[in-house]
C-alpha cells in the first residue's frame, strides 16, 4: 500500500492529486477513525472534517446526497468535476464568491456548499432550513 502525501492546510481540493483522497489518505483514515466513534455518525464525521479543512474536503450530507444521489466515490466524483474542462467548475464558483465580495478565506467549496443547500429540494434539514428563512423574511 503506498502513503499518500499530506496535502498543505490551505490547498484547493482542485489543486490536490486524487491519491490525496484515497483510502490510505489522512483525510479518509481521519474520516475513517471519527466515523468509528460511538455517537459519531458519517454526517457529524465528515462535517467536523469539512469544518476543519474547508478548502479540501466538501459538506456531505442527507441534503447534498438527496440532491445529488447516493455516490460510492463522492470525494472523486466532486474532484474530478472541479478539474474537468479546465477547472471550469471551480473557476465559475470562484467568480461567485467575488461576485457575492466574500473573502478568499471563503473557498470554493464551500460556495459550493452554500449553492447545493439553497437548490436543496428535499429533506428535513431543508425544510427547517426554509422554515428558518421565512421566519427572517428572507423568501
Amino acid at each position: 500500500m503506498q502513503a499518500a502525501e499530506k496535502p498543505s492546510l490551505n490547498i484547493d481540493r482542485v489543486d490536490v492529486e486524487a491519491a490525496g483522497l484515497a483510502k490510505w489518505s489522512p483525510a479518509h483514515t481521519a474520516w475513517r477513525l471519527l466515523c468509528d466513534q460511538p455517537g459519531m455518525g458519517w454526517v457529524t464525521a465528515g462535517k467536523l472534517l469539512a469544518r476543519k479543512r474547508p478548502r479540501l474536503l466538501p459538506v456531505y450530507d442527507q441534503v447534498v446526497r438527496c440532491i445529488l444521489g447516493r455516490s460510492k466515490s463522492f470525494w472523486f466524483d466532486l474532484h474530478g468535476a472541479l478539474r474537468a474542462y479546465n477547472h471550469a467548475l471551480h473557476s465559475e464558483l470562484t467568480a461567485l464568491r467575488h461576485a457575492a465580495d466574500l473573502p478568499e478565506t471563503v473557498s470554493a467549496l464551500r460556495v459550493c456548499d452554500v449553492g447545493a443547500l439553497d437548490a436543496a429540494p428535499c429533506g428535513p434539514s431543508t425544510e427547517k432550513l426554509h422554515r428558518g428563512q421565512r421566519s427572517l423574511g428572507r423568501t
